[in-house]
């Protein structure tokens, strides 16, 4: 095709034409081309105009990687093209899990001097408590410093309380498998010190502290478990288990019944209503979604379509960006058909059929695709640890998956 792709960008096309712009910038990256300018205007053309159908995150990355090859593309050639080039590639390698790719790439954006935007230190946040934990949790210092920078640019904001979120949800889970460990527990109240005092510096986060912090220091040790840790009797260790034991018993029990009495009232609105309501377990309606941003929902669940809409709309998604497979259908869902190149922002999974093709060496397909290559993958759980598709598990696996997409794309709504 004789039309140049970059006279293309900033134009809405539609039907015909809107195919016509992906066809030829795919044919531009697959043929190559003299100008690497030229590779990052037909990766532009792709994620803004290419069928939410389409899977064209392969070219994107081709694209890309043949545009930071050429000493012709750089920030000091092309400016803020080259920011958004960076950009769009660290979003693409975080949303297949590839870190260490990541990692390297990140190098590239030391080329932009003073002009750094604030998802660089996003991004450095997000890859310092990945690639080196527990180093990090023991120590929330640098990853803390990171986010301090990131949240000042207006436009980064968003992605660095995501990440922040993401961070805590993360030590959370690297605590919890410490409790049974003998391990310090005065680590446990220096990592809510040095958070509650990042917190209280940093207004832009004051609305996270109780998104996620309780979960973390309610394992924190009482004053006498802290004594016990400096050589109290053993006996009284073993009493103190003993009854954590018990009481994580009691909490399980309260949960199970808090959560069916949720259930229960999310129905009766839905009841008194005619349509899905909002307590206080949805959120306000967020915009800026684009198009193209979709959600793949595999597993049977006893909620009906409409619920899964209605609670998805409180996020600011339409029902246009959620697919739903149901059980039946997810025999025939093939992993290795959405590795490296997923059309999907994000998946979520409930109880699905044991035998799937695909799995290799996988005992699940959750377990395949929580793996290296493809896009954020997240359980729909119950508060009893159960995969179900209840109102409240896909309301609270959606918020979590959405969390985690945020913590990779700077350009999405925040969510506080």
């Amino acid at each position: 095709m004789e039309k140049c792709v970059g006279s293309l960008i900033g134009r809405k096309l539609s039907g015909d034409r809107n195919n016509e712009a992906v066809a030829s910038a795919i044919e531009n990256i697959v043929k190559g081309q003299n100008d690497p300018r030229e590779y990052y205007l037909s990766v532009v053309v792709l994620e803004e105009l290419a069928s939410a159908e389409i899977a064209v995150d392969d070219k994107i990355r081709q694209g890309l990687e043949s545009a930071f090859s050429s000493p012709k593309f750089s920030y000091k050639i092309n400016g803020d093209e080259f920011v958004d080039a960076c950009r769009r590639y660290a979003r693409l390698l975080f949303k297949y899990q590839d870190f260490v790719g990541a990692s390297n790439f990140l190098g590239l954006a030391s080329d932009l001097g003073d002009k750094e935007p604030g998802w660089v230190p996003n991004y450095q946040a997000k890859l310092t408590y990945i690639l080196e934990a527990p180093r990090h949790f023991n120590d929330p210092s640098y990853v803390l410093e990171m986010l301090a920078k990131g949240v000042v640019d207006e436009q980064a904001r968003g992605q660095s309380i995501a990440v922040f979120k993401e961070y805590l949800v993360a030590a959370r889970e690297y605590f919890d498998g410490k409790i049974d460990d003998k391990f310090n527990s005065s680590t446990y109240v220096n990592f809510e010190q040095e958070v509650k005092t990042f917190v209280d510096s940093c207004d832009e986060f004051s609305s996270v502290l109780n998104f996620d912090i309780g979960y973390i220091t309610k394992a924190s040790p009482s004053e006498q478990a802290q004594e016990d840790d400096r050589g109290a009797q053993s006996d009284r260790e073993e009493h103190q288990i003993g009854r954590i034991e018990e009481l994580e018993q009691t909490i399980l029990s309260l949960e199970r019944n808090l959560e069916k009495l949720r259930e229960e009232n999310v129905e009766l609105r839905v009841q008194l209503s005619g349509s899905v309501p909002t307590p206080e377990l949805y959120h306000e309606p967020r915009q800026g979604f684009p198009t193209r941003f979709k959600i793949l929902v595999i597993g049977v669940g006893s909620i009906k379509l409409q619920d899964v809409h209605g609670i998805a709309k409180q996020f600011g998604l339409t029902k246009d960006h959620i697919e739903w497979i149901n059980e039946f259908k997810s025999r025939k869902v093939n992993p290795n058909n959405l590795q490296w190149n997923c059309p999907y922002a994000g998946i979520l999974v409930g109880p699905t059929a044991h035998k799937v093709a695909g799995l290799g060496n996988n005992v699940s397909l959750l377990e395949k695709l929580k793996s290296e290559g493809y896009p954020p993958t997240e359980p729909i759980l119950t508060k009893s640890g159960g995969l179900k598709i209840t109102k409240t598990a896909f309301n609270d696996a959606l918020e979590n998956l959405l969390i985690r997409i945020q913590a990779n794309d700077p350009e999405l709504p925040a969510l506080v």
